[in-house]
C-alpha cells in the first residue's frame, strides 16, 4: 500500500479531470496536475468494473501497479496523478510493467 502521504484525500472532483494533462498508454491513462503545494507525489488508482469484472481482479491490478509505484515514488515529480487502468493491465508481467512505466514517465511534461 502507498504511504498516506502518497494518497489522494477523498474523492476526486471532476474538476481534476478537465485540468489535468494525459498521457496515453496500451495498459493505462494516467491524468496528472503539478501541485507546488505538496511534499510528495500523490496517486489515486482507477480500475473500472467494465475493464476488470471481479472484484479479485481489480484489487490485483491495483496491488500490482501501487507495488511498482511504491518502488519508484521518489522518481516521480511532485503532483497529483490519477491512473486509470484498461484491460490489457492484466497481461503485463512485473518486467514489462516496469518498462511501460519508464515510457510513461519519460511523456510526463509540466
Amino acid at each position: 500500500m502507498l504511504p498516506k502521504k502518497n494518497r489522494f484525500d477523498g474523492r476526486i472532483e471532476n474538476s481534476f479531470f478537465y485540468q489535468a494533462k494525459k498521457v496515453f498508454s496500451d495498459i493505462v491513462t494516467l491524468y496528472y496536475l503539478p501541485n507546488d503545494d505538496l511534499s510528495e507525489p500523490q496517486m489515486a488508482i482507477v480500475a473500472s468494473k467494465k475493464n476488470f469484472r471481479t472484484s479479485v481482479q481489480r484489487h490485483q491490478v491495483k496491488r500490482k501497479l501501487r507495488e511498482n509505484l511504491r518502488k519508484k515514488m521518489v522518481d516521480w515529480p511532485i503532483g497529483q496523478y490519477v491512473w486509470v487502468l484498461k484491460s490489457n493491465f492484466l497481461k503485463l508481467t512485473a518486467i514489462e510493467l516496469e518498462h511501460e512505466l519508464k515510457i510513461i514517465q519519460t511523456k510526463i511534461k509540466w
